[in-house]
């Protein structure tokens, strides 16, 4: 009987046309994916039909398809109440086990078969001939199998069965979607707590799907071990993939255990039911008592329409507010975003306050999902109301006009979205009391919440309605609906970018404490106003094509539409599309016409453009930048920026010059006036706004050439993306590459990436061998050391702050004008800051240490000026002296990130470490770190800059990173660096995966932060280790005296290793080589830790550790070395964790020379240790930290 009934619900799920139409858009989805260029999933370097790579495929989508399978699964069980069949069903001797097995057999054969056209589109992608086979490795069979076996059959049976206990408890579909939901919520909540709490293994066990399974056990792995090494399906994999069967089976079972074939009663059909054999008998009217009730005359005008629409609005909201559906749904959308504002933008485990622009920026990111899918579901439910319950031929006929039915729905459908958007909102409000934060700022919640989404959610469900009112079944317009939602993120992918034809969408907008919303709103509602117009022209024709009665084909609706728009809609309708298209005009001339639209393909065009027009004149002889003099006019206000001023060139070369070569690197900025004394104009790039001048007499060796410029930095109105950040009300920042003219080509900002370098045929980027010096005449920002004269003129209320000392600062007609002359040269690399400004000053040794601040961010600003004093002391101590008598952190606003570093200038976002919460005084002092790394630059950057070529960011960021961390510290001891170093330790390891070519050594390192940032603080800590601060720091002075201002040649990175290598021994110079020169890591695994009392009282605890050492290619290929090197080894009195771990705890260290294999170890102690293992001070770069230490035995 089992297989009978599997076979008869197998056959007719064949039969259901969702199934095909799920397996045509999963497969054209697929396919699309497969023959783009974009990557499936992450990491992007990982061949897209490597294991992982398709695992990571069937994972997500297998979240998708659980809105398939609730439709299957579900109906299996309520179809036969909802036709009928049911009491049939009574009279048979059909058995509970299996009617239940073979129905759920059949529906989850049908999902998993139709799920094969998933890897079967795979596959065919990869066959055709006209995608880039670089995207692809071998075609293996079990590289889809396994993946299929391991992940997509225990995703598809899970979700099912629990959506089938669902179906079987409540023997309702919309229970049933409200699981779909509850899952992906409960998935998505434990994700965002559990890494919010730094625990990724947590995720790990409780992810239903095993994404986070999967990605903790391959955390660590190099590109080459993802494309090549079959899944990892043991351990926490295992682990998970097993839990979640055994939970799919427990749902089954309780199916099982609760199902009744008797059929349900409503508990309202029950109550009645009892009320009426109470009574006995019923009471029947006379026949006639109807004439005593009065006759009513009806009234059809314009108070009864209205009354009419009120009530239908009341009982459309009533619908949905008293449905559980709905309750469920918004507690689901609640607790998921509460659980992601309980931690704040960490920073290395710091969390920020609870300031209003992070919550609403939160609540954008996490609750906009729950309205969405409120919107999709109950536009369904209310416009198919009447048809599902068999009543609509009656309410048809009733004397109700057809807008009476549309905008009741869309109104009461809009209300209920708004009210989920207040309760988010009272939800993170309820975060910041609970965080002791008051500063609630409600009406940027209004302004930037509340209004915006309202209207946004509004244009949704006007479409939602729409979609269903033409749809001819509830589940295809819900089927449109999430085509539309997935075109949202699928179009971008595909080019098409503007806003004009993206429904209800518009630019976005930045938000800043500082500068609020600035400008930015003006292009957003915009674009609302413009949607909006569309919408209402959609309500118009979901009107005239309503169905009433039992008319449902759409083609009899549309052949009477032109009726139906006769008259007042018509009007309607005409007026809707007047504004629609005088809108589209003025959001088409601002995004077209004032400003040029850009899209991702456009900029790749224009960089490919660019690099094939004057990459051939990067080698050019250029003349160089001696002395900049600037007048700038900055209208906040107007966001507009006015440079004039000239720039003194000077011939360095040996031989004179015919040409110099002038480009503007902005493509915001364009140049008004441009000339050259002495020189013409012989050719012209417009298009790029490069410009090469011929001397008419050439520019002999020495002599000075003088460049006169105009340039603005102006924005008229506003893009359809990307709008400018740099000039704003208040806040403004933007660097002399933003504004003034560059002298020649250099190759910084090229296409790097290098699937499009292949896909625009340009060639393989080579840059400059480290054994060139040839490149070392030029430095990494092709800019030479300058003197300047700035003013910087700006409104009477802002600051205004430019590189060097201030010589004058004065008010006249509302305008103040601050003049700047630097004592000595500087890199020509420098900002222009102007705002709002309240100033905090301490004398620190000479030096004037300022913050420039917004009145609002002084919490932590003493933090900062303790951090630059403290930074100041350890340079000077271990490098030599600052060059500057000034130091200016400089606030600018949180529409960018980070931090940077010009000459005694430190531009700062506001959401970095001004809103930084240390309540908590175990957290790490990020704020101080990032000031020490980026005051560290004015020796390493400022005083000495390496030579454009691989291995430079060694020689600033490595340099920087590591003199942060001397000087943390000094401030906060040694475990706050070991602390801070195991964050760094799991940042390097974990990016290696998502290189995006190839891993580099130090010494040859490009753009890839995660060597030169984590892996060069590693690596330079190591070797202070090893050598001592004094020889590591006396050949940092050697380096520095020896390159330290110097035009001749700029320095390379083995420059640096060389002063290293100076004096050490063979075997320091092997670790130097595996420092720098190498990919090197440690796999040094503590095996078991023995622990007995010795005679004396002491305690003997022998380790068993077990060391290899390999090399690595840039895919991450290791090769197994030779390994014979001092570690350090220790005993202690607590496990040194994420938390406080003083010196204290440890009870013995000592180093110990180690080889390749398993070894043991003697360590002794006065006290009896609890565990052992490496020195948790000594941070080799071991591809899996978490075993080497264990806890002791004995």
């Amino acid at each position: 009987m089992f297989l009978k009934v599997a076979k008869f619900e197998f056959r007719y799920q064949l039969r259901n046309p969702l199934l095909w139409i799920a397996v045509l858009l999963f497969a054209v989805l697929v396919f699309a994916a497969t023959i783009s260029q974009n990557s499936i999933g992450m990491p992007q370097r990982v061949e897209k039909n490597a294991p992982f790579k398709v695992a990571q495929l069937y994972m997500a989508l297998s979240g998708l398809y659980m809105f398939v399978s609730a439709a299957f699964v579900a109906n299996a069980v309520v179809r036969d109440q909802e036709t009928g069949f049911a009491p049939l069903l009574l009279t048979t001797a059909m058995a509970k086990s299996p009617y239940l097995l073979g129905r759920y057999a059949g529906a989850l054969l049908a999902i998993a078969m139709s799920f094969i056209a998933i890897p079967v589109t795979l596959w065919l992608g990869t066959q055709m001939p006209w995608v880039d086979p670089a995207l692809f490795g071998p075609n293996h069979m079990a590289a889809y199998l396994m993946p299929f076996l391991w992940f997509a059959l225990p995703n598809l049976f899970v979700p099912s069965a629990l959506l089938f206990a669902l179906a079987v408890l409540t023997r309702s579909m919309v229970a049933t979607y409200v699981g779909v939901i509850a899952l992906l919520m409960f998935w998505g909540g434990a994700t965002v707590a559990s890494q919010s709490g730094g625990n990724g293994l947590l995720t790990a066990y409780i992810d239903p799907f095993g994404l986070a399974a999967l990605a903790q056990a391959t955390r660590y792995w190099s590109p080459n071990e993802l494309n090549t090494l079959s899944l990892p399906v043991y351990g926490v994999v295992l682990w998970n993939r097993l839990s979640w069967i055994a939970v799919g089976t427990a749902f089954f079972a309780l199916a099982h255990a609760r199902f009744q074939f008797a059929e349900r009663v409503p508990r309202e059909a029950r109550h009645r039911s009892i009320e009426v054999q109470q009574a006995g008998t019923v009471t029947m009217v006379r026949e006639g008592a109807a004439k005593a009730f009065p006759r009513i005359e009806p009234h059809f005008g314009h108070a009864t329409a209205w009354t009419q629409m009120r009530a239908r609005t009341r009982l459309d909201m009533v619908q949905i507010f008293r449905s559980p559906a709905y309750l469920i749904l918004l507690m689901l959308g609640l607790i998921f975003s509460l659980t992601g504002l309980r931690n704040l933008d960490l920073a290395w485990g710091t969390p920020s306050l609870p300031v209003t622009r992070l919550m609403i920026q939160l609540l954008d990111d996490r609750f906009k999902l729950i309205p969405l899918v409120i919107a999709i579901y109950y536009s369904g439910e209310l416009v198919w109301r009447e048809r599902d319950r068999n009543i609509h031929e009656i309410i048809g006929a009733t004397a109700i006009p057809d807008w009476a039915y549309v905008v009741p729905k869309v109104l009461s459908l809009a209300l209920v979205l708004i009210s989920t958007l207040l309760v988010s909102m009272v939800g993170a409000v309820a975060i910041q009391l609970f965080r002791g934060y008051t500063q609630l700022e409600l009406d940027h919640y209004l302004l930037w919440y509340l209004l915006p989404n309202a209207v946004d959610y509004v244009l949704i469900a006007i479409l939602a309605v729409s979609v269903q009112a033409i749809s001819p079944h509830k589940i295809v317009g819900w089927g449109g609906m999430l085509i539309f939602v997935v075109s949202r993120s699928a179009l971008p992918m595909l080019g098409l970018e503007d806003h004009l034809y993206t429904y209800a969408q518009g630019p976005t907008v930045p938000l800043s404490d500082m500068n609020g919303h600035g400008r930015y709103w003006i292009g957003a509602w915009s674009f609302r106003a413009y949607w909006a117009a569309f919408a209402l022209l959609l309500l118009v024709l979901s009107h005239a094509l309503w169905r009433r009665g039992a008319e449902t084909l759409l083609n009899v609706r549309l052949k009477r539409l032109p009726h139906r728009l006769a008259g007042q809609a018509g009007g309607i309708a005409a007026a809707a599309i007047i504004a629609f298209v005088g809108l589209g005009a003025w959001c088409f001339i601002n995004t077209h016409v004032w400003n040029a639209y850009r899209s991702s393909r456009d900029d790749d065009r224009y960089l490919s453009g660019l690099e094939r027009q004057l990459v051939p004149y990067e080698k050019t002889p250029q003349p160089a930048i001696a002395m900049v003099r600037v007048n700038a006019e900055l209208w906040p206000r107007q966001q507009k920026l006015v440079a004039n001023g000239t720039l003194d060139l000077v011939n360095r070369q040996t031989a004179p010059l015919t040409e110099v070569h002038l480009r503007m690197r902005s493509r915001d900025t364009e140049w008004t006036a441009l000339s050259v004394a002495g020189a013409t104009l012989a050719k012209d790039y417009p298009g790029f706004q490069y410009r090469i001048y011929r001397f008419a007499k050439p520019l002999a060796p020495g002599a000075v050439a003088r460049v006169t410029f105009t340039t603005i930095h102006h924005q008229m109105g506003f893009r359809n993306e990307g709008n400018d950040v740099s000039v704003v009300d208040n806040g403004t920042f933007i660097d002399n590459f933003e504004l003034l003219p560059a002298i020649g080509m250099d190759r910084h900002g090229l296409i790097q990436d290098p699937d499009k370098r292949r896909k625009y045929a340009l060639p393989e980027l080579s840059p400059a061998s480290v054994n060139d010096l040839s490149a070392t005449r030029f430095n990494r920002l092709r800019s030479d050391w300058v003197k300047t004269d700035i003013s910087l003129t700006t409104d009477a209320d802002q600051t205004p702050i430019a590189p060097g000392t201030k010589i004058a600062d004065g008010i006249m007609n509302g305008r103040r004008t601050a003049r700047f002359i630097s004592n000595v040269p500087i890199l020509n690399f420098f900002s222009l800051q102007s705002a709002r400004y309240k100033a905090r000053h301490i004398l620190h040794k000479g030096v004037d240490l300022t913050v420039y601040y917004d009145a609002r961010h002084a919490r932590n600003v003493d933090r900062m000026l303790a951090g630059s004093a403290n930074a100041l002391d350890t340079y000077h101590s271990a490098f030599g002296p600052y060059q500057f008598r000034h130091a200016r952190i400089v606030e600018f606003p949180a529409y960018r990130g980070g931090a940077q570093s010009f000459a005694g200038t430190f531009p700062y976002s506001e959401g970095l470490g001004f809103i930084a919460d240390f309540r908590d005084k175990t957290m790490l002092d990020y704020v101080g770190q990032v000031v020490a790394h980026e005051l560290a630059h004015q020796w390493w950057g400022h005083q000495v800059i390496p030579a454009d070529m691989p291995g430079a960011s060694m020689l600033d960021e490595a340099l920087a990173q590591y003199s942060a961390l001397i000087a943390m510290q000094r401030s906060g001891g040694r475990d706050e660096v070991r602390r801070y170093l195991r964050h760094e330790l799991d940042a390097y390891l974990s990016t290696r995966g998502f290189e995006t070519a190839e891993e580099l050594p130090l010494s040859q390192v490009g753009n890839q932060p995660y060597v030169y940032y984590q892996k060069g603080e590693l690596a330079m800590y190591r070797l202070r280790n090893v050598l001592g601060d004094k020889r590591v720091n006396a050949a940092l002075k050697r380096y520095l005296y020896r390159f330290g201002s110097h035009t001749a040649r700029y320095p390379r990175s083995l420059d640096l290793i060389a002063e290293f290598r100076s004096n050490a021994s063979p075997r320091e110079n092997e670790l130097i080589t595996d420092l720098f020169e190498k990919i090197t890591l440690y796999d040094i695994r503590t095996i078991a830790a023995k622990v007995s009392k010795l005679p004396d009282r002491r305690y003997e605890t022998i380790l068993t550790v077990e060391a290899h050492k390999y090399h690595a290619d840039g895919k991450g290929k290791e090769t197994e070395a030779l390994l014979k090197e001092s570690i350090n080894f220790g005993l202690f009195a607590a496990r040194p964790g994420p938390g406080s771990f003083d010196v204290q705890n440890v009870l013995s260290s000592q180093s110990i020379e180690i080889h390749t294999g398993v070894q043991q170890i003697r360590l002794i102690a006065s006290v009896k240790p609890s565990y052992a293992g490496t020195d948790p001070f000594e941070i080799p770069i071991d591809r899996n930290s978490d075993d080497n230490i264990i806890a002791t035995t004995g």
